[in-house]
Protein backbone atom coordinates (compact mmCIF):
# COMPACT_ATOMS: atom_id res chain seq x y z
CA UNK A 1 0.00 0.00 0.00
CA UNK A 2 1.49 3.35 -1.04
CA UNK A 3 1.47 6.49 1.10
CA UNK A 4 -1.66 7.92 -0.53
CA UNK A 5 -3.67 4.76 0.10
CA UNK A 6 -2.44 4.59 3.69
CA UNK A 7 -3.64 8.15 4.28
CA UNK A 8 -7.04 7.34 2.76
CA UNK A 9 -7.34 4.16 4.85
CA UNK A 10 -6.40 6.01 8.03
CA UNK A 11 -8.95 8.72 7.26
CA UNK A 12 -11.67 6.15 6.68
CA UNK A 13 -10.81 4.38 9.94
CA UNK A 14 -11.04 7.65 11.86
CA UNK A 15 -14.37 8.49 10.19
CA UNK A 16 -15.81 5.05 10.99
CA UNK A 17 -14.63 5.25 14.60
CA UNK A 18 -16.17 8.69 14.95
CA UNK A 19 -19.48 7.55 13.46
CA UNK A 20 -19.58 4.52 15.78
CA UNK A 21 -18.86 6.76 18.77
CA UNK A 22 -21.69 9.11 17.85
CA UNK A 23 -24.09 6.20 17.33
CA UNK A 24 -23.20 4.67 20.71
CA UNK A 25 -23.74 8.00 22.45
CA UNK A 26 -27.13 8.43 20.79
CA UNK A 27 -28.12 4.91 21.84
CA UNK A 28 -26.89 5.53 25.39
CA UNK A 29 -28.73 8.84 25.67
CA UNK A 30 -31.90 7.12 24.51
CA UNK A 31 -31.41 4.35 27.08
CA UNK A 32 -31.20 6.90 29.90
CA UNK A 33 -34.55 8.34 28.83
CA UNK A 34 -36.47 5.27 27.66
CA UNK A 35 -34.62 2.26 29.14
CA UNK A 36 -37.41 1.39 31.57
CA UNK A 37 -40.38 2.24 29.36
CA UNK A 38 -41.42 -1.38 28.79
CA UNK A 39 -41.18 -2.41 32.45
CA UNK A 40 -44.56 -2.82 34.16
CA UNK A 41 -44.44 -2.03 37.89
CA UNK A 42 -47.07 -2.05 40.63
CA UNK A 43 -46.28 -0.43 43.97
CA UNK A 44 -48.01 -0.56 47.35
CA UNK A 45 -46.72 1.17 50.47
CA UNK A 46 -47.55 1.78 54.12
CA UNK A 47 -46.08 3.64 57.05
CA UNK A 48 -45.22 1.65 60.17
CA UNK A 49 -43.87 2.25 63.66
CA UNK A 50 -42.30 0.02 66.29
CA UNK A 51 -45.63 -1.60 67.15
CA UNK A 52 -46.95 -2.14 63.62
CA UNK A 53 -43.75 -2.87 61.67
CA UNK A 54 -43.90 -6.69 61.67
CA UNK A 55 -47.60 -6.85 60.77
CA UNK A 56 -47.12 -4.32 57.96
CA UNK A 57 -44.23 -6.30 56.47
CA UNK A 58 -46.35 -9.48 56.49
CA UNK A 59 -49.38 -7.66 55.05
CA UNK A 60 -47.31 -6.55 52.05
CA UNK A 61 -45.86 -10.03 51.46
CA UNK A 62 -42.72 -10.10 53.58
CA UNK A 63 -41.70 -12.82 56.07
CA UNK A 64 -43.10 -13.10 59.58
CA UNK A 65 -39.59 -13.65 60.97
CA UNK A 66 -36.75 -11.32 60.07
CA UNK A 67 -33.79 -9.47 61.54
CA UNK A 68 -34.91 -5.90 61.04
CA UNK A 69 -37.49 -3.61 62.56
CA UNK A 70 -38.41 -0.08 63.58
CA UNK A 71 -36.88 0.99 66.92
CA UNK A 72 -39.22 2.58 69.48
CA UNK A 73 -40.08 6.15 68.51
CA UNK A 74 -39.09 5.69 64.88
CA UNK A 75 -41.07 5.50 61.66
CA UNK A 76 -40.51 3.17 58.70
CA UNK A 77 -41.77 3.09 55.12
CA UNK A 78 -42.69 -0.41 53.91
CA UNK A 79 -42.95 -0.88 50.14
CA UNK A 80 -44.06 -3.77 47.94
CA UNK A 81 -42.86 -3.43 44.34
CA UNK A 82 -43.81 -6.00 41.68
CA UNK A 83 -42.41 -5.80 38.17
CA UNK A 84 -42.65 -7.71 34.88
CA UNK A 85 -41.40 -7.39 31.29
CA UNK A 86 -38.06 -6.25 32.71
CA UNK A 87 -34.51 -6.93 31.45
CA UNK A 88 -32.99 -10.04 33.02
CA UNK A 89 -29.27 -10.65 32.64
CA UNK A 90 -26.87 -12.70 34.73
CA UNK A 91 -24.88 -10.52 37.08
CA UNK A 92 -27.15 -7.51 36.63
CA UNK A 93 -29.29 -6.17 39.46
CA UNK A 94 -31.99 -3.69 40.34
CA UNK A 95 -31.67 -0.98 42.94
CA UNK A 96 -34.80 0.37 44.58
CA UNK A 97 -34.57 3.82 46.14
CA UNK A 98 -37.05 5.89 48.14
CA UNK A 99 -37.02 9.68 48.34
CA UNK A 100 -38.76 12.27 50.48
CA UNK A 101 -40.24 14.73 48.00
CA UNK A 102 -41.34 17.25 50.64
CA UNK A 103 -37.98 18.88 49.91
CA UNK A 104 -36.56 19.95 46.56
CA UNK A 105 -34.70 18.20 45.13
CA UNK A 106 -36.09 15.03 46.77
CA UNK A 107 -33.86 13.52 49.46
CA UNK A 108 -32.93 9.85 49.74
CA UNK A 109 -34.23 7.80 52.65
CA UNK A 110 -31.97 5.28 54.40
CA UNK A 111 -32.62 1.63 53.50
CA UNK A 112 -33.54 -0.73 56.32
CA UNK A 113 -34.11 -4.23 54.88
CA UNK A 114 -35.72 -6.18 52.04
CA UNK A 115 -37.01 -9.60 51.03
CA UNK A 116 -37.78 -11.20 47.67
CA UNK A 117 -41.36 -12.49 47.79
CA UNK A 118 -42.46 -15.88 46.49
CA UNK A 119 -40.13 -18.57 45.14
CA UNK A 120 -37.60 -16.21 43.56
CA UNK A 121 -33.98 -16.53 44.68
CA UNK A 122 -32.81 -14.30 47.51
CA UNK A 123 -29.94 -11.91 47.07
CA UNK A 124 -31.21 -8.64 48.47
CA UNK A 125 -29.03 -6.14 50.24
CA UNK A 126 -28.56 -2.44 50.82
CA UNK A 127 -25.65 -0.22 49.86
CA UNK A 128 -24.67 2.86 47.90
CA UNK A 129 -22.26 2.87 44.97
CA UNK A 130 -20.25 5.75 43.57
CA UNK A 131 -21.62 4.72 40.15
CA UNK A 132 -25.08 5.87 41.27
CA UNK A 133 -23.79 9.45 41.28
CA UNK A 134 -24.38 9.42 37.51
CA UNK A 135 -28.12 9.41 38.18
CA UNK A 136 -27.89 13.05 39.23
CA UNK A 137 -26.52 13.95 35.79
CA UNK A 138 -29.52 12.52 33.93
CA UNK A 139 -32.58 13.00 36.16
CA UNK A 140 -33.29 16.29 37.92
CA UNK A 141 -35.48 14.55 40.51
CA UNK A 142 -32.42 12.45 41.49
CA UNK A 143 -30.11 15.43 41.93
CA UNK A 144 -29.49 14.47 45.58
CA UNK A 145 -28.00 11.08 44.64
CA UNK A 146 -24.60 12.66 43.97
CA UNK A 147 -21.94 12.01 46.60
CA UNK A 148 -20.52 15.11 48.29
CA UNK A 149 -16.81 15.57 48.94
CA UNK A 150 -15.59 18.25 51.34
CA UNK A 151 -12.91 18.75 53.99
CA UNK A 152 -14.53 16.00 56.07
CA UNK A 153 -14.28 13.47 53.23
CA UNK A 154 -16.94 11.77 51.12
CA UNK A 155 -20.57 11.85 52.21
CA UNK A 156 -22.95 9.23 50.82
CA UNK A 157 -26.46 10.55 50.15
CA UNK A 158 -28.31 7.48 51.46
CA UNK A 159 -28.67 3.83 50.56
CA UNK A 160 -30.50 1.68 48.03
CA UNK A 161 -32.13 -1.74 48.23
CA UNK A 162 -30.66 -4.19 45.70
CA UNK A 163 -32.15 -7.34 44.22
CA UNK A 164 -31.33 -9.75 41.37
CA UNK A 165 -32.35 -8.59 37.88
CA UNK A 166 -35.24 -10.98 37.27
CA UNK A 167 -37.62 -10.45 34.34
CA UNK A 168 -40.46 -10.50 36.87
CA UNK A 169 -40.45 -10.42 40.64
CA UNK A 170 -41.74 -8.88 43.84
CA UNK A 171 -39.66 -7.13 46.44
CA UNK A 172 -40.75 -6.05 49.91
CA UNK A 173 -38.45 -3.30 51.15
CA UNK A 174 -38.29 -0.95 54.12
CA UNK A 175 -36.69 2.44 54.73
CA UNK A 176 -36.25 4.64 57.78
CA UNK A 177 -38.03 7.96 57.36
CA UNK A 178 -36.42 9.77 60.30
CA UNK A 179 -34.50 12.90 59.37
CA UNK A 180 -31.58 14.66 61.00
CA UNK A 181 -32.87 18.15 60.27
CA UNK A 182 -35.99 18.06 62.37
CA UNK A 183 -38.65 17.63 59.67
CA UNK A 184 -41.84 15.99 60.95
CA UNK A 185 -42.59 12.33 60.19
CA UNK A 186 -44.34 11.39 56.97
CA UNK A 187 -48.13 11.43 57.13
CA UNK A 188 -49.25 10.65 53.56
CA UNK A 189 -46.65 8.59 51.65
CA UNK A 190 -48.78 8.61 48.50
CA UNK A 191 -48.16 12.36 48.29
CA UNK A 192 -44.77 12.63 50.01
CA UNK A 193 -42.66 9.78 48.62
CA UNK A 194 -40.99 8.86 45.32
CA UNK A 195 -39.94 5.27 44.58
CA UNK A 196 -37.48 4.61 41.74
CA UNK A 197 -36.27 1.42 40.07
CA UNK A 198 -32.66 1.56 38.85
CA UNK A 199 -31.12 -0.98 36.44
CA UNK A 200 -27.42 -1.77 37.00
CA UNK A 201 -25.28 -3.94 34.71
CA UNK A 202 -22.69 -6.56 35.65
CA UNK A 203 -19.92 -3.95 35.63
CA UNK A 204 -21.78 -1.96 38.27
CA UNK A 205 -22.71 0.80 35.82
CA UNK A 206 -26.18 2.33 35.97
CA UNK A 207 -28.13 1.89 32.72
CA UNK A 208 -31.35 3.73 33.55
CA UNK A 209 -33.78 4.76 36.28
CA UNK A 210 -37.57 4.64 36.20
CA UNK A 211 -39.82 6.63 38.52
CA UNK A 212 -42.33 3.97 39.55
CA UNK A 213 -44.25 5.83 42.26
CA UNK A 214 -44.83 9.43 43.28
Amino acid sequence: MDRRHRIIAAGLAIAVAGAVGVLLKVQRDREWVHGGDDVDVAVGLRLADHETFDATVVMLGGPSKHDTGAPPGSQALVVRASWSEAPSDSGHHYALIALDKRVSPPRLLSANGAWVAGDAPEGTGSHWSSAYTELAEHYDWLAKTAMVTDERGVTFPGSAITAPALSSGTLVATWFTDTADGRPPLTDPSAEVIIALVYVDDDGDVRWAKRIFG
